[in-house]
């Protein structure tokens, strides 16, 4: 149990660092960023998703170099609509990282709780049980 103590808690000049908390803090931290721009990326795939099924046939090889710059999508050669395949794979992308930055966030609010995640009654028969020992 003294081994663990080490490993969760450290000591930082004159105060005690709590390891966990710390990696749960920052890893909120990077999920509410990710989660922006995830948010913003899959605002940028909508918008050329529109703007390509709005063009004209003299626009489309722009429109298709923009898609291809903003989504990695490329498209046929004078193809002024894309299917609903095209279309799909554009838009799950963002979702799914999204989602994928939703659930970095909440192990982040778990690392983050940690110390309050076991009931009192618990800690107090761990803290007999060590005083036991001793």
């Amino acid at each position: 149990m003294n081994a663990l103590k080490h490993v969760l808690f450290s000591r930082v000049g004159k105060r005690h660092l709590h390891l966990v908390k710390l990696v749960g803090s920052l890893l909120i931290l990077i999920g509410i960023l990710q989660i922006v721009g995830s948010l913003a990326h899959m605002s940028d795939s909508w918008d050329a998703l529109e703007n390509f099924n709005n063009c004209t046939v003299e626009d489309s090889s722009a429109c298709a170099e923009v898609l291809y710059r903003i989504t990695g999508t490329s498209v046929w050669a004078g193809q002024t609509s894309l299917g609903v395949t095209q279309a799909m794979s554009i838009l799950i992308k963002p979702v799914v990282n999204f989602f994928w930055w939703i659930a970095v966030l909440v192990v982040g609010v778990l690392f983050y709780n940690v110390g309050r995640a076991i009931p009192n009654d618990d800690k107090d028969m761990l803290l007999h049980h060590r005083h036991k020992k001793h």
